[in-house]
């Protein structure tokens, strides 16, 4: 609660002293000093605003920070669909699963890869949250698990606590490699696990595949995808 009550503060104070340039400032505030400093402050808000169990106040938190930094340096698009499955309502969870979908589809509608397992991920839990009303419903809930373990083989493992997670979050992740399945891990394994059935469909999925064996340590690659999603920005271990 301190922590919140901080950035809340150094946010209002920010606020006030940057009030005029930032409204001037147009286009993703990731590219101004001053609006960067407040969309870290921002992230933070919302981060202890979810941490705390103020899902509805982090979802609209996240929202004005996905406006305010469209490039999404922050990785805040993920906590965002997490909050939603994290609310366990047919509604939130077919908001996220439209989210993750627009999402996968506008990437490839511009030619690249999302390279990102959690999008897929969450995609996957979004419809076993809504559930199946027929048989092919449900093979469309088997198919994107399969998608998702096929993406990052890893997350399963420690979804299930077949593998312990690492006492420290990497600084950064690899898509689809373990460093990835850890920092996923660290901000959705409760909206997996408060999922009635998804652990179970989860186990059985990875079940009919080959997994990999479990690393004796993380291994950084020198070229990550992206930063820790949360413990670089927010000091989070």
């Amino acid at each position: 609660a301190r922590k919140l009550e901080f950035y809340t503060l150094a946010r209002q104070a920010g606020q006030r002293v940057w009030a005029e340039h930032l409204r001037k400032r147009k286009g993703d505030r990731w590219d101004d000093p001053a609006g960067r400093n407040d969309v870290l402050i921002l992230a933070g808000v919302a981060y202890y605003q979810w941490l705390l169990g103020n899902r509805a106040e982090a979802i609209a938190t996240y929202e004005e920070l996905l406006t305010l930094n469209p490039g999404d340096h922050l990785h805040v698009f993920a906590l965002l669909l997490v909050c939603y499955l994290e609310e366990r309502t047919v509604h939130a969870a077919q908001t996220a699963r439209d989210r993750a979908d627009a999402k996968i589809t506008a990437d490839e509608d511009a030619g690249r890869e999302s390279r990102d397992s959690s999008l897929t991920y969450n995609y996957a839990l979004s419809l076993i949250q809504i559930g199946a009303a027929d048989e092919q419903e449900e093979q469309e809930i088997l198919r994107a698990l399969d998608e998702a373990i096929g993406e990052n083989p890893f997350v399963p493992l420690l979804l299930l606590g077949d593998w312990e997670m690492p006492r420290a979050l990497p600084s950064a992740w690899t898509y689809g490699e373990y460093t990835e399945a850890i920092d996923y891990a660290s901000y959705a394994k409760n909206a997996w696990s408060m999922t009635p059935g998804a652990l179970d469909m989860l186990r059985d999925r990875v079940a009919k595949v080959d997994l990999p064996d479990e690393p004796d340590f993380v291994e950084m690659d020198q070229n990550p995808t992206r930063l820790s999603t949360i413990k670089e920005y927010l000091g989070v271990d």
